[in-house]
């Protein structure tokens, strides 16, 4: 990891604004208690799109804060 990335744990989505920007919500919470629900609901609804499930990479790059997901998970 980069001094300015953290690993968290929880389940990050994209969502697209009305303005066509994208931004991620991330969902944190106790094992078991929906996150990655919710965001499977969202997707199979056509609201978001999936960046990471059980843990999320979040990095600040030029004052944005960013999420994506775990270099060991992509693929």
């Amino acid at each position: 990891l980069k001094p300015q990335e953290k690993i968290v744990h929880g389940t990050a989505v994209a969502i697209r604004g009305k303005d066509g920007s994208e931004h991620a919500v991330l969902l944190r919470g106790k094992s078991g208690t929906g996150k990655s629900d919710l965001a499977f609901r969202l997707i199979e609804n056509g609201l978001a799109t999936l960046i990471g499930d059980d843990q999320v990479t979040l990095s600040l790059q030029n004052d944005k804060l960013t999420a994506e997901p775990v270099k060991a998970t992509q693929g």
